[in-house]
Order: structure tokens, then C-alpha cells, then sequence
């Protein structure tokens, strides 16, 4: 009798320590994990690259450092690849083997401004804003899947500007996050379209290396200075 007693007070304790364990924490929002994943590239220092069908844009960005350039490559057609560099204020841009051209940015603050050239917006891969359309999503680990409204996407800058046209409804995409839930990639599934254009299936694809490196942005040498004109004109 008090074997048996005993063997039911120990049973009791045993389910109440059970019972007594915290829960496991809910699993973290897909929405929230995605929209805390582009911080960084808005403050700190990473490559990347973005590519379509026909354009790739690959660049470095340094936010701490005021330091960035980007190259334009057409992958159709005789367009030469653009180059563009950015120190504090001054912008160095050329077209090909051309000499660099020089824009003090300081001197047209506004034309900065609207052409997305200021380090309070330093973040050109516009991961933000096409993250800010999603609708669905779910989490697989460090991959997150779902959908975003194509037509709540912004595509005035130069990456999501590539795919204007195609950003007409929901359309899927894949994510992926790394150990400190930075963005690391992110492809954006494009329907084909119809004739008169049309365009195959494709991807927009987005690639993030690099994170907390520092970016080596030369000054070029022998630039062509612009005259004051072209100061009056860019501000007007």
C-alpha cells in the first residue's frame, strides 16, 4: 500500500512539472521578419545585385562611410554599361570607356534628392519598397514565401523600374534571410505577357553579400568638371 502510495505522488509531481514548463514562444511574423530585414541596407555597408532579363545592376554600398557605386549592364541592344560613383556629394558618372563626368550634388540639392541621390534614402536595391507590397507570407526557416500586390509596388527608381510594365497584379516571391535576419536574396516571379510585347516568364532577382564590409570607392581622377549652367538647369 505505500509502494503504491508512493509511485502516485511521484506520477503527480512528474505531470505537474510538466505542466509547469513555459510554452514555446509563437513563431515569429513572416510580415514583421521581412519588413526588419532591410534595415540594413539603409544604414549599413553591402554588395549586391539585381538582375532581369535584359539589365543587371551590381554596386556596392557603404552608408557609414558615404561611399557607393553601382554599373549598369544591357545585356541586348548597343547600350554601353553606366557607371556611377558616390562620395559624400560628389557624383562621378560615366557611359563606357567616356571620361567621368563630376556633379557636385551639394550644389543641387533638390535635383539629389529626386533622383534618389542623398545618403538619408542610401538603400537603391528597393528591396523596401517592393516588401512593403506583400500580402501573404510564410516562413521555412530562413526562407519566407508569399505573395505581393504588383500594383502597390513603387518602380520609379532604377532597379524596380525595370519591371514596371510587369508589376500588374499578385505575384509570388521567394526571400531569404541570414543568421541575423538581414535580407540576403529575394526573387520576384514575373508572368509572361501578353502580345504586343509579349514577354516571357521571368524573375526579378536581388542578391545581398557582403554585409558589414567596407567599400573601396575610388575617386576617379581627371573628371570633367560641369559648368554653372548646367547647376541652374539641374535645379530649375
Amino acid at each position: 500500500m505505500i509502494i503504491r502510495l508512493l509511485a502516485l505522488v511521484l506520477s503527480t509531481a512528474v505531470l505537474t512539472a510538466c505542466t509547469d514548463e513555459p510554452a514555446a514562444p509563437p513563431a515569429p511574423d513572416a510580415k514583421a521578419v521581412l519588413a526588419a530585414s532591410t534595415a540594413a541596407l539603409a544604414t549599413g555597408a553591402y554588395s549586391y545585385r539585381v538582375a532581369v532579363p535584359k539589365v543587371e545592376i551590381s554596386g556596392v554600398t557603404d552608408v557609414p562611410h558615404h561611399r557607393a557605386m553601382w554599373t549598369t549592364t544591357y545585356r541586348d541592344g548597343p547600350t554601353e554599361p553606366v557607371e556611377m560613383r558616390l562620395l559624400d556629394d560628389d557624383q562621378y558618372s560615366r557611359t563606357g570607356t567616356a571620361r567621368w563626368q563630376h556633379i557636385d550634388l551639394s550644389r543641387a540639392p533638390k535635383a539629389a534628392k529626386r533622383m534618389g541621390l542623398t545618403w538619408t534614402h542610401a538603400d537603391r536595391t528597393e528591396a523596401k519598397q517592393a516588401l512593403q507590397a506583400v500580402t501573404e507570407a510564410k516562413q521555412d526557416g530562413q526562407v519566407i514565401r508569399g505573395t505581393l500586390e504588383g500594383t502597390r509596388v513603387p518602380a520609379a527608381g532604377t532597379t524596380l523600374s525595370t519591371i514596371a510594365s510587369r508589376l500588374v497584379k499578385p505575384v509570388p516571391f521567394t526571400a531569404s534571410v541570414d543568421g541575423q535576419g538581414r535580407l540576403t536574396h529575394l526573387e520576384i516571379e514575373l508572368s509572361p505577357t501578353p502580345a504586343p510585347k509579349s514577354e516571357p516568364a521571368a524573375r526579378w532577382t536581388l542578391d545581398i553579400t557582403g554585409y558589414d564590409t567596407a567599400a573601396d570607392v575610388q575617386r576617379p581622377a581627371g573628371g570633367k568638371e560641369m559648368p554653372d549652367s548646367f547647376y541652374a538647369t539641374l535645379e530649375s
